[in-house]
C-alpha cells in the first residue's frame, strides 16, 4: 500500500523504478551530449587529464591532455583502469599523486577496465559508460528503497537529481558508482537479503573509503535493538557487515605492504576539527565583491542548507529504517569536519557530500512533509544550474 493521497492515473502509471530510471537517463544523456559538443566529442576529455601529472608524449594514443593545468581526479582513475594493480607511481605517461591513497578507490576503474575488455583506447568512454549505468542504477534502487517506504517511485529522483553527480560524470570520479552500490546494499537489507547487502557493500568500500560508515550504523543498530528487544537481526547484520570490514581491511593491508603507508593515513588533510573548513570557505564567499564564481558557490551552499531544513523536518515522520538517520548523521558529522581542502571549490565539497545528500535525499522521500515535490523542484533547478555551468 502506498500513501493514501489520491493521484491521477498517469502519476500512478509512472510510480515504477524503471520510470524513474527512464528520466534520469534522459536527463544525463542530454548533459552528457551538450559537454561532448563542447569537447569537439573528444570523449578523453572527460579524463581532464593535466600536463602536471600527465606527459602528453607518454600517454596511451587518444587521450587528450591539458596544457599548463594539473588537471583532476578523473586521471588517476584512468591511469588505474590501464593498470589496476599497479606497483609504479609513474607508468603509461601518468604520474599518481599519492599512489596508496588513489589505489584504493579501486572499485570504479576496475570496472571500466572490465567494460573495455582491457583495451586503452576504449578506457575513455567506459569510464564515462559506467557512470552513465551507475546514475541509472542510483535512480532505480532509490526509487525502489523509496517504494518500500510506501511513497512514490518518483520520489526516488531526490537522489539521482543531486547537482554533484553531474560534476563526478563530467570529469570521471568514482562518487556515482559508490552510490549507486551504496544503495543496493541498503536495499538488499532492508528486504533481508544479508548476502547481497554484504557484497554490494563491499564493493561500495572498493569504490571510495567513506561507505564504511554507512556499515557502521548497521552495526550500532541492532545492538541498540538488542538492548531495547532481545530479537535481534544479528545474522542479516553479520552478512552485510562482514563483507566491507574484511574486504576494506585486506585492501588496506596490501596497500601497506605495497606502498608502505596506509590509505586512509595517505590522505591530503581532509578531516580536521569540526567547522573550521565550513566557515573559512562561507567567509571567502560572503567576503567577495562582484558577481562570479563565488555567487555560483553561494547559490550551491543555500541549497544545501534548503536541503537540510527539509530533512530536518522529514525525521519525525520518515519511514526509513534507523541505519539510515544514523548514517546521514554520521556523514552530516564528517561534512562539518572536512578541511579547506574540500571546503574550496565545487568541485570538492559537493563530490564529498554525495552521501550525506543521497540518505537526506531517502529520509526526505520517506517522510509525510507535503513540501517533497516542492524540493524536487528546487534540486531540478539546482542540477540544471550545475549542468549549465559544467558543460566545459
Amino acid at each position: 500500500m502506498h500513501e493514501t493521497t489520491t493521484q491521477p492515473d498517469w502519476l500512478m502509471r509512472l510510480d515504477s523504478p524503471w520510470a524513474a530510471v527512464a528520466i534520469t537517463a534522459a536527463l544525463y544523456a542530454l548533459f552528457i551530449g551538450l559537454r561532448l559538443h563542447k569537447l569537439d566529442y573528444d570523449v578523453s576529455r572527460f579524463v581532464l587529464a593535466g600536463d602536471e601529472f600527465c606527459d602528453p608524449q607518454r600517454v596511451p594514443e587518444g587521450l587528450s591532455v591539458w596544457r599548463d593545468s594539473s588537471g583532476y581526479d578523473g586521471q588517476f582513475y584512468y591511469r588505474l583502469a590501464l593498470d589496476p594493480l599497479t606497483t609504479q607511481a609513474t607508468a603509461y605517461g601518468v604520474t599518481l599523486d599519492v599512489p596508496p591513497y588513489r589505489q584504493q578507490r579501486i572499485g570504479y576503474p576496475l570496472l571500466a577496465r572490465g567494460l573495455a575488455f582491457g583495451r586503452e583506447r576504449w578506457i575513455p568512454i567506459s569510464m564515462l559508460l559506467v557512470n552513465f549505468a551507475g546514475i541509472c542504477g542510483v535512480a532505480w534502487f532509490a526509487a525502489a528503497y523509496v517504494r518500500r517506504m510506501k511513497a512514490h517511485a518518483l520520489l526516488g529522483l531526490l537522489a539521482a537529481c543531486y547537482p554533484g553527480f553531474v560534476l563526478t560524470l563530467a570529469r570521471d570520479l568514482t562518487e556515482i558508482v559508490e552510490i549507486c552500490f551504496l544503495l543496493a546494499g541498503l536495499l538488499a537489507f532492508r528486504r533481508g537479503h544479508g548476502f547481497a547487502a554484504g557484497a554490494s557493500f563491499a564493493a561500495a568500500v572498493l569504490c571510495k573509503e567513506t561507505s564504511l560508515l554507512a556499515v557502521g550504523a548497521l552495526a550500532v543498530v541492532p545492538l541498540v535493538d538488542w538492548v531495547r528487544h532481545p530479537r535481534p537481526r544479528v545474522r542479516l547484520t553479520m552478512l552485510a557487515m562482514l563483507p566491507p570490514l574484511l574486504v576494506f581491511g585486506a585492501w588496506q593491508l596490501y596497500l601497506r605492504w605495497r606502498w608502505g603507508l596506509f590509505p586512509v593515513a595517505a590522505g591530503d588533510g581532509n578531516i580536521g576539527p569540526p567547522l573550521v573548513g565550513l566557515t573559512r570557505f562561507v567567509h571567502d564567499v560572503l567576503s567577495t565583491d562582484g558577481p562570479g564564481v563565488h555567487d555560483y558557490w553561494l547559490a550551491l551552499l543555500v541549497f544545501l542548507a534548503v536541503f537540510v531544513v527539509f530533512v530536518v523536518l522529514a525525521l519525525p515522520t520518515t519511514r526509513a529504517g534507523a541505519e539510515i538517520i544514523l548514517a546521514w548523521l554520521l556523514y552530516g558529522g564528517l561534512a562539518l569536519s572536512l578541511t579547506d581542502v574540500v571546503w574550496v571549490e565545487h568541485w570538492a565539497f559537493m563530490r564529498a557530500l554525495s552521501e550525506f545528500y543521497v540518505l537526506g535525499a531517502l529520509i526526505l522521500a520517506g517522510s509525510r512533509v507535503r513540501a517533497r515535490p516542492a524540493f524536487l523542484v528546487i534540486a531540478a533547478v539546482a542540477w540544471t544550474v550545475v549542468m549549465r555551468a559544467s558543460r566545459a
